[in-house]
């Protein structure tokens, strides 16, 4: 089915997909409310999503365990959007996550799209440059391969570069853990990342863990790690960088990210 037009809404709707998937709630949420006041969305929400998905735009799928349908990007919808957009095609993951990385990707996504929407729609900072795992693994993985180097090498989710009005600039190494590391693997992660980390869990209780896990490792190991913070995800989905409340390791002290605001 040909789409005669990829209208202004279609648009945003794909650059929100580029980020990572979404589901069809958030997404009805997003671009589909009703102008009334009762906060549901149009029941055209699923229509239009099927004319994108049949024109190969994007790709629509129920999953087990998650009420609404995910929603993903496909190549096609990835090119009209770095065309629309000028934003990296290299940068853009158009498949569809297996069932066992899909709360992660979708936790990754979520997290980029709100720093997102701090910079462009309420303009708290800029962002210099938003580099995916995939776009890393790309770029950088090749030239590991070409020096020949075989240990194991650890990327980011994504890596950010946050520019204040007032203050200097940070890059951050976010890191989102879904339940997804191991013990053996959280700390040659985080001490192999050179930049801020930010590391983004989904309750306190594996917050607790991954901060016993560094600092039982920290002491074992005599290594140095980068200045690590964590948040929780759900406080960061409300709040966003500016004004989550974020825990420092190894102090345990609380704060904010060092964002200035103009």
């Amino acid at each position: 089915m040909r789409i005669e037009k990829i209208t202004e809404r279609d648009y945003e709707i794909l650059k929100h997909l580029s980020y990572g998937p979404s589901n069809i709630l958030s997404i009805g949420k997003k671009f589909f409310l009703r102008r009334d006041a009762s906060k549901e969305f149009s029941k055209y929400t699923w229509r239009r999503l099927l004319q994108l998905q049949n024109a190969g735009l994007i790709q629509c799928k129920k999953v087990d365990r998650h009420d609404s349908p995910i929603v993903v990007l496909q190549k096609a919808g990835a090119y009209e959007v770095a065309l629309r957009y000028g934003l990296e095609i290299e940068n853009i993951r158009c498949v569809f996550p297996k069932t066992i990385e899909l709360m992660h990707d979708l936790m990754v996504a979520s997290t980029m799209r709100k720093m997102v929407e701090e910079a462009e729609i309420h303009n708290l900072y800029k962002i210099e440059y938003i580099h995916t795992e995939y776009f890393t693994r790309k770029v950088f993985g090749r030239q590991i391969k070409k020096k020949g180097e075989k240990k194991n090498v650890y990327f980011p989710d994504f890596r950010i570069r946050i520019v204040p009005y007032q203050g200097e600039a940070y890059t951050f190494d976010v890191e989102i853990d879904a339940a997804s590391m191991g013990r053996s693997m959280v700390f040659d992660k985080i001490s192999s990342f050179r930049n801020n980390v930010l590391l983004v869990v989904p309750n306190g209780e594996r917050l607790r863990r991954i901060f016993q896990y560094l600092q039982n490792d920290m002491g074992r190991k005599q290594a140095i790690l980068p200045p690590v913070s964590f948040v929780l995800w759900s406080h960061f989905i409300s709040n966003g960088c500016r004004f989550s409340e974020v825990i420092q390791f190894p102090s345990g002290d609380r704060g904010v990210l060092p964002i200035s605001m103009k």
